[in-house]
């Protein structure tokens, strides 16, 4: 059986010697096929640069000046707002429905004297929001050309007069109805046993005609019309 096993030996030598000569030479008969790439062109340079537009002007002195008149407006506004409702606190605190013991009479006397002290406070606030902006106004124009810094300050001061003014006369009639509340408050405080409350008719009535005429000289100091006041001090 040696023979047989021999045989086969060879054939398969044979054969895979065969198989090896027909692939190699397959091969060499298959030209290389080299595949083309697409043809990738970067992007022009026009179209890389991005467009900037154009840096935004600065406002001119104008417009400046005229944004300093409006947050000044704006300003004085929102403070007189604030002014208003504070000072409602005096007329609440003198009337009957909330002076119905001797210790609410003390508690309002004590809260009169501090709410004045407040106001008073931002009345001066307010005057020095005039003062500020003047000091922002001639810093605007202090490198402007004299012809521009002429016309300006001159319609700076054209208003700031005017307003100034207005509101010059508005305090000082503030004031006097300040001291007026001031007033009354102490007197009620110091006469608390001596007066009663009528609720249903919203008055106080005193025992002793001396502090019933007193109190009634007092009370019509705080009831002037404020309309003139109001009418006063009106922004344009």
């Amino acid at each position: 059986m040696k023979w047989l096993l021999v045989l086969v030996t060879i054939v398969a030598s044979a054969v895979g010697g065969a198989a090896a000569y027909y692939y190699l030479g397959h091969a060499k008969e298959q030209p290389m096929t080299i595949v083309a790439q697409p043809d990738v062109r970067p992007e022009t340079a026009a179209s890389e640069t991005p467009v900037n537009d154009p840096p935004a002007q600065e406002p001119g002195i104008e417009k400046k000046f005229e944004t300093l008149l409006n947050d000044l407006l704006k300003n004085v506004s929102g403070q007189m707002a604030e002014y208003k409702n504070q000072r409602k606190i005096l007329v609440e605190a003198v009337k009957p429905v909330n002076l119905r013991s001797p210790a609410y009479v003390k508690e309002n006397h004590t809260l009169v004297q501090s709410v004045a002290a407040e106001l008073r406070q931002k009345m001066d606030a307010l005057m020095q929001v005039f003062s500020q902006t003047g000091t922002e106004v001639e810093s605007l124009v202090s490198t402007q050309d004299s012809e521009t810094r002429d016309s300006v300050l001159a319609k700076w001061k054209a208003m700031e007069n005017e307003q100034v003014g207005k509101y010059i006369s508005f305090f000082e009639g503030e004031e006097e109805d300040i001291r007026a509340y001031e007033a009354l408050i102490s007197f009620l405080n110091e006469t608390a046993s001596d007066f009663e409350v009528d609720l249903e008719n919203d008055r106080i009535t005193y025992k002793s005609p001396e502090n019933e005429a007193r109190y009634q000289e007092l009370l019509a100091a705080t009831q002037k019309p404020a309309e003139n006041q109001e009418e006063a001090v009106k922004t344009p």
